[in-house]
């Protein structure tokens, strides 16, 4: 909105369908002014009531909520001139490319989201606690607790699509995740916003059967039931109307830039300085794996996807290797021999007397003690089945290590 004749002072509050927008200026001796109203392609040009703040126009008379391009109105003392080149049609909760993106978190899918984003053209927002991010110039950073639903309001305003890619060590979760999606439903709300969240496969459990979307959420241990609660948490906001909300779930993750992962640092980094590899459980186990740009354009598909919405999605991997197989491709890639260091359970139990996250860990080893395979099946036969290949993959990590 803008005005084109005179100052204006009044606060004007034009509805557009499910889209509103409030014009604040100051008008001085000009007893007409204009309004440029400029509707984006594909929303449609309504225009329902005029008000202004102590005049009680209600309703426009004879104003057709339908306008066609240049139509012009001048009832009382204002003139609106609606402008809408309808191209194609907009459903709520579906982006579309001019519209502000926000991702919460600047970890490796952060990243990677928001490089795949901007290459796509679409103008990106990214959120950290710090206000810092090591993104691409054309990338608005700024600074909030997304914990804080009046921050994270501020930090998601003017959005179309809110992706919540955010992380947390593993100390605390119980007390610290449930403010977090509170914060993030919030922000999305506010903004009558899209909510994509970027989800792992904690909230499974232990189970003895490839983990399928359809499976009950757990009960199970500290970080799997706190998972299980806040998927209760976006499923009822999408429930009742709140806020539109989407899951996309990813396995163990690994990609350039990844460290804090059992395929980074600890694993891939020790290899590729010429160290031993150091691993939980059996490294003979099948275990599926994730790749973070296949995460990436996961998020962004089902985002693009309205029908998706209410539900949650297991992204695509590459077929299953055991931890070995994918640390000898790695190996190979560095041109490094491989060598592997199992730490045993007492050895996890020891550390967690001095160490909060290495205790928090023990609960977690049944991820690596037996096959941890995950059925993303539902999401190939909606959108995509070709995750990136181990080769592809392990080539680009290989990559990252070395320089």
């Amino acid at each position: 909105l803008r005005g084109s004749v005179g100052t204006l002072n009044t606060a004007t509050s034009i509805a557009l369908g499910d889209n509103s927008a409030e014009l604040r200026a100051a008008r001085s001796g000009v007893a007409g002014f204009a309004v440029e109203l400029h509707v984006e392609p594909g929303i449609p040009g309504e225009v329902d009531a005029m008000t202004y703040p102590g005049h009680d126009h209600g309703p426009v008379a004879g104003l057709d909520p339908q306008v066609t391009r240049g139509d012009t109105f001048d009832h009382y003392d204002a003139v609106v001139v609606v402008q809408y080149p309808a191209t194609q049609t907009r459903t709520k909760g579906t982006p579309m490319a001019h519209e502000l993106n926000v991702v919460l978190g600047a970890g490796p899918v952060g990243r990677a989201l928001t490089e795949r984003l901007t290459g796509d053209g679409r103008p990106v927002r990214m959120v950290t606690r710090s206000g810092r991010a090591s993104v691409d110039l054309a990338v608005e950073v700024v600074a909030a607790d997304v914990a804080d639903p009046e921050a994270a309001a501020r930090a998601c305003a003017g959005a179309a699509v809110v992706y919540g890619c955010v992380g947390l060590d593993y100390a605390g979760w119980p007390e610290r995740w449930p403010p977090m999606m509170a914060g993030m439903l919030a922000g999305a709300e506010s903004a009558g916003a899209s909510f994509v969240f970027m989800d792992n496969c904690y909230m499974y459990g232990p189970v003895d059967e490839p983990m399928r979307e359809d499976l009950p959420l757990t009960a199970y241990g500290r970080k799997p039931a706190t998972r299980a609660h806040i998927t209760r948490m976006w499923q009822e906001a999408h429930a009742a109307g709140r806020v539109p909300v989407v899951s996309v779930r990813a396995s163990d993750f690994y990609g350039p830039g990844v460290g804090n992962s059992a395929l980074g640092d600890r694993s891939f980094g020790r290899i590729a300085a010429g160290k031993a590899a150091q691993i939980l459980g059996d490294p003979d186990q099948p275990h599926s794996v994730t790749y973070v740009p296949d995460i990436a354009r996961a998020l962004i598909t089902v985002a693009d996807a309205p029908d998706s919405f209410g539900e949650a999605w297991n992204v695509p991997n590459a077929p299953d290797r055991t931890l070995r197989d994918l640390l000898e491709l790695f190996a190979t890639a560095v041109g490094r021999p491989l060598k592997i260091q199992v730490m045993p359970k007492f050895l996890v139990t020891a550390l967690g007397l001095f160490d909060v996250n290495v205790r928090e860990v023990k609960e977690m080893l049944y991820q690596w003690e037996r096959p941890f395979v995950v059925d993303s099946s539902k999401f190939a036969d909606r959108f995509w089945s070709d995750a990136t290949p181990f080769d592809d993959g392990i080539a680009a990590t290989a990559a990252s290590f070395r320089t």
